[in-house]
């Protein structure tokens, strides 16, 4: 990426990966609010996407900067009240259910023209 002067396609990526994209939002499949905060929510969502079909165009003229916090209490949190495991139960769950094409986000929304959420928190 550094190196390169043109615009190329991404052939593939990790399922943890977690690249910045941009999207029309009404293409895009629901976010997992179960993940939320869990730094694994944007792999799963980029996962799911690579998996449903999207492809990923990296330029090279555009960067994000990241700039260093303190952890998020979402992810403190889930640690301290012992969470943690049932989270990667959940995460590990939701990646082979988006092998098996079978995978529906949890959201609070609802939307006709989108599948309905099959999961719960617990």
């Amino acid at each position: 990426w550094f190196n390169s002067t043109r615009p190329y396609w991404l052939k593939e990526i990790h399922p943890e990966y977690e690249p910045y994209y941009l999207a029309k939002k009404e293409t895009l499949p629901w976010y997992d609010e179960r993940f939320r905060g869990l730094k694994i929510n944007r792999a799963l969502h980029t996962w799911h996407l690579y998996k449903s079909g999207f492809t990923f165009v990296v330029t090279p003229r555009a960067y994000v900067v990241h700039v260093p916090h303190i952890k998020g209490l979402t992810w403190l949190e889930t640690r301290r009240r012992g969470h943690y495991k049932k989270m990667m139960r959940m995460y590990t769950q939701a990646l082979t259910d988006i092998e098996e094409d079978s995978y529906d986000p949890v959201t609070l929304f609802s939307c006709l023209a989108r599948r309905s959420p099959k999961w719960t928190w617990y």
